[in-house]
């Protein structure tokens, strides 16, 4: 899922569809260092100078789960990652128990133009 604020910051966590949470699979990791070494984002000010640029269908995270299998959380949209949740590290099975609110995996930012290809994106 993708919540966007009207300050086109989103908060992207696990669809209710998401095998991982249909199945209530167990998540024993949310790595965010799997795909690029740079992911400890430091991001200051109005502007949010200092978030990682992401591209349609960049990796951003992989989840790995108890039975072994592993998933590939990719963007859907251009944004900057502008923050991860830290409280995955101690606790990752919180993107399953509560995927809408404590267990979202990050914040995004967008442009008011990608905002608008958010709308009009249907996968």
């Amino acid at each position: 899922y993708c919540h966007v604020h009207s300050n086109l910051v989103a908060a992207v966590g696990l669809a209710p569809g998401h095998p991982i949470v249909a199945q209530n699979k167990t998540v024993t990791a949310v790595r965010w260092d799997a795909f690029k070494s740079d992911r400890n984002v430091k991001v200051t000010g109005k502007r949010k100078r200092g978030g990682l640029f992401l591209s349609h269908n960049m990796p951003m995270c992989l989840i790995e789960c108890a039975d072994g299998s592993r998933y590939i959380v990719k963007s859907k949209v251009r944004a900057k990652l502008i923050e991860v949740n830290e409280r995955l590290a101690d606790d990752p099975q919180l993107c399953v128990r509560d995927p809408a609110f404590e267990g979202f995996l990050c914040l995004l930012h967008f442009k008011a133009g990608d905002r608008r290809e958010l709308d009009t994106r249907s996968d």
